[in-house]
């Protein structure tokens, strides 16, 4: 693939051109559209950054459709080109030997992709004062059409962190738009911007809000080691040979961890992780809106009503959610319904259905020791002292209760029943809609 950049006032866009060994169709993803924009500081300048993050953006934000063969117009350094052959098989056309390593600056700083949401937010509560957080802002659908995505809650929290003296950055960008269906091309794509921005802003790390559940897979039921995954062993590789090593501040940190610490974090009170609803007001008709309220709600005491469960539980996309077996994040849902002890007969069914009162996964209130080898040396220290002064370190049984988390082996046991929950589901669906009619 060819991929060309073109600079106009602070808009860089980078043009990609198939050849012969690249693909169209990567999976169910669809190149749809051969160019991405960012829209940039306007101080922003190509000839002040490094080529091998100008390599890495373009790389990133095409990966799925690139065959053998990533074309550039300019050299990139010979090592980030034996990185990106050795953890892809892509050859760089163009090196030099007279490009050095981007080597950062002693003075500086990390960097965070940041949303805005609750895992967001908590990172960023870890990490030193002077991170830089860059706020990747999708643009429209270029064709017009509609969507469900809203930007107004990240918006107004930026703008409440500016108002408090906080340095955020905003970057709008259409690179999700370069595939059908939308979305990011891969899983690193977020911080393509913080990746443009690193000499710019002088950056020396790359964070993402990333948690336990997500890093150590056991949000699909079964514990995984982060470091023999691709995330890490292609991207992180690649993040390294550029000088922005990986920086997980929250990897062993679960979902009711990154709940706790935005409780009483500096900006925490402005964390909502719903992108479909507005300021202070979440949809209550997603999946995450579900997840995180039962969350709150183990954390406060103060449960939702059941009408509003029940509403939640009859949404398609809950529902759909509610079905699956095992449900994703089900570890989650089964700590938080273990601190249920109401009579909300759908809050019951689901405790039942989970197991919750027979299952111990309490660690999940702790964070794992062994996740502080995902943060730089040079910021290790500063994180273990915050994370520990929001959450517990995980005891030496709990980290070998989490290590060995085996969903599937835990339903088997239990022999637990779907059937009697899926009827609940059904006939609360039902009910809701009945009463919708009226």
């Amino acid at each position: 693939m060819e991929i060309t950049f073109s600079q106009q006032e602070n808009h860089l866009t980078l043009t990609s051109k198939l050849s012969e060994s690249d693909r169209k169709v990567a999976g169910k993803a669809t190149l749809e559209r051969d160019s991405a924009r960012f829209s940039l500081p306007k101080d922003f300048s190509l000839d002040n950054t490094h080529p091998d993050l100008l390599a890495l953006a373009a790389l990133i934000t095409f990966y799925p459709w690139i065959g053998k063969v990533l074309h550039l117009p300019f050299p990139v350094s010979v090592g980030f080109a034996e990185t990106v052959r050795k953890v892809s098989k892509i050859d760089v056309s163009r090196t030099s030997t007279w490009i050095p390593k981007r080597v950062p600056t002693a003075t500086a700083r990390p960097g965070i992709s940041f949303s805005g949401g609750v895992d967001s937010m908590a990172a960023l509560a870890l990490m030193p004062e002077n991170t830089q957080p860059v706020f990747t802002l999708r643009t429209p659908p270029p064709s017009g059409g509609r969507t469900l995505y809203k930007p107004d809650v990240a918006l107004y929290a930026i703008e409440e962190m500016k108002s408090a003296g906080k340095v955020v950055h905003v970057v709008e960008t259409n690179h999700e738009w370069v595939r059908e269906p939308v979305g990011f091309s891969v899983d690193p794509a977020p911080g393509i911007p913080l990746m443009l921005l690193a000499d710019h802003l002088n950056l020396d790390a790359i964070a993402y809000g990333t948690i336990a559940e997500s890093a150590y897979v056991t949000g699909q039921g079964k514990w995984a080691e982060y470091k023999d995954r691709v995330v890490f062993t292609r991207w992180g590789s690649l993040f390294e040979a550029v000088g922005l090593p990986s920086y997980m501040p929250t990897a062993g940190v679960s979902e009711i961890g990154s709940s706790t610490i935005v409780q009483t974090s500096r900006f925490g009170y402005l964390a909502q992780s719903c992108i479909r609803g507005i300021p202070g007001k979440p949809c209550r008709a997603c999946v995450k809106c579900f997840r995180k309220s039962l969350i709150t709600a183990s954390l406060t005491k103060e449960w939702p009503a059941p009408d509003e469960v029940s509403r939640m539980m009859a949404n398609r996309t809950i529902r759909g959610f509610l079905e699956k077996e095992p449900i994703r994040f089900e570890i989650i849902l089964t700590r938080v319904m273990a601190e249920y002890d109401g009579q909300d007969p759908l809050l019951l069914a689901l405790q039942k259905r989970l197991e919750s009162k027979n299952q111990d996964v309490a660690f999940t209130d702790g964070w794992y020791p062994e996740s502080m080898k995902l943060v730089p040396e040079k910021y290790r220290a500063v994180t273990i002292d915050s994370v520990c002064s929001y959450l517990p370190r995980m005891t030496t049984n709990q980290i070998e209760k989490f290590e060995h988390y085996n969903l599937q082996e835990s339903m088997s046991k239990m022999n637990v029943d779907q059937s009697e929950w899926l009827e609940i589901l059904e006939a609360n669906a039902q009910q809701v809609l009945k009463q919708s009619k009226k």
